[in-house]
């Protein structure tokens, strides 16, 4: 049975290809679903800052009228001007263990890259170092994030049969908290605390921690800036994380550490 390739142009298609990954992975226990709104409103011009520096192409394919398969050809042309590339990205790309779905989904994001000048291509990336990236190479066994990817493990097959080798690698840890603080940290925390450089600041107020937020994120993209594939956090894109963030977030779990030598 052929494939067929369509091109994303409609919010009808674009909920098939959202929803995908959820059929794909119905039966499987360590995978969790991306929240349907988020995903929508990430591919939606209108609602995704990132589009002031991002082009995006989202392709479906089809066996027999149903959905085998998906992709998102991803142009970040802050990425290209900051790291001096001329690479495409590619990213959401799931699929059944079919060659000729992969192939036939990642030559559409080859086609376009090429008519466009591109001779590089990337991936699993998405708009900035926040959006989901990366392909899962070992732990199929461990429960993912709703903010990170889960793959099939075939999926490392079929890319190398694409002809995609490994850039890098990105390690996630589990960490077991202790029943108590380790003295040493402990004394070290306390002396700075002392010291009068820093303190630390729990929140009960949330529109406090709204507007801390804006400037917590410029530290993120300071420390994050010489990171693999990471591009600048526009005063946009930092905003509509906040938005979307922190009415969601639970304040006994957030504190924030100020230096006040700047004070």
């Amino acid at each position: 049975m052929a494939v067929t390739i369509i091109e994303v142009l409609n919010k009808k298609d674009l909920l098939k290809w959202v929803r995908f990954p959820n059929e794909l992975y119905k039966n499987n226990e360590f995978f969790v679903p991306f929240l349907e709104n988020d995903e929508m409103d990430t591919f939606t011009k209108e609602k995704n800052p990132s589009y002031e520096f991002c082009e995006t192409k989202l392709f479906l394919a089809l066996k027999g009228g149903k959905v085998v398969g998906r992709i998102a050809g991803l142009i970040n042309h802050a990425y290209n001007k900051k790291w001096e590339k001329n690479a495409i990205r590619y990213t959401r790309f799931d699929f059944i263990d079919d060659h000729e779905v992969s192939a036939a989904l990642f030559e559409k994001v080859v086609e376009w890259g090429k008519e466009r000048g591109f001779d590089e291509i990337m991936g699993p990336m998405g708009f900035n170092d926040t959006d989901h990236q990366g392909m899962l190479v070992d732990g199929f066994d461990q429960l993912n994030m709703s903010v990170t990817f889960y793959n099939h493990p075939y999926y490392m097959e079929h890319l190398e049969r694409l002809g995609l080798t490994k850039s890098v690698d990105w390690i996630e840890y589990k960490i077991k908290c202790p029943a108590e603080v380790d003295s040493r940290i402990e004394r070290l925390a306390n002396r700075l605390l002392e010291r009068g450089k820093y303190n630390v600041v729990t929140y009960t107020d949330r529109k406090a921690l709204y507007n801390d937020a804006f400037e917590a994120f410029e530290v993120v993209d300071e420390a994050e800036a010489v990171l693999y594939g990471t591009v600048p956090l526009t005063p946009a894109v930092i905003k509509n994380m906040v938005d979307n963030y922190i009415p969601l977030v639970d304040l006994d779990y957030i504190c924030s550490v100020k230096d006040n030598r700047g004070i």
